[in-house]
């Protein structure tokens, strides 16, 4: 997958390339082979689709990587990352979640799903610090009578 400030979620796989049976000179023409290039095709999409429907409306298009004989060797997915929003912090966290589930969807994540979602849980955290800031700025205030607009009486 790639983030958008985009980093990817990517399912990369590696089965040797060989020609069954040997018969025919073009692999383009071997039964076995086109099944084979159907099944690796099937699969990355697979893996790529999990993320897509994980991330919802934050995922953008699947792309599928072939090598050149056209057999998949990949693909990808773009996400929004999510920054930090000072302003509504549990808007990151929701952001993030959703980035860290579309990052974790496939039943197999590569190192690239991992780092995803590493990226995701450190934005979260970041924006649960900046909550928690917020909280104890609110704590602050309640306890000022000044800064709550309350009047105060001063006799003497």
């Amino acid at each position: 997958m790639s983030l958008g400030n985009v980093t990817g979620m990517t399912g990369m796989y590696s089965t040797p390339l060989r020609p069954v049976g040997g018969k025919s000179s073009n692999m383009q023409d071997n039964p076995a082979f086109l099944q084979f290039k159907k099944e690796k095709y099937d699969e990355v999409y697979s893996h790529e689709l999990a993320h897509k429907n994980a991330g919802g409306a934050l995922a953008g298009e699947i792309v599928v990587d072939v090598d050149n004989n056209g057999v998949a060797t990949g693909g990808h997915v773009n996400i929004a990352m999510p920054t930090l929003n000072k302003a509504n912090p549990k808007e990151t966290i929701n952001h993030a979640e959703i980035v860290y589930k579309a990052a974790m969807a496939p039943h197999e994540p590569s190192d690239q799903d991992f780092k995803v979602a590493g990226l995701a849980m450190a934005a979260r955290y970041k924006a649960e610090q900046a909550l928690e800031q917020k909280g104890q700025q609110k704590m602050q205030v309640a306890s000022n009578p000044m800064a709550m607009g309350q009047k105060l009486n001063f006799t003497a």
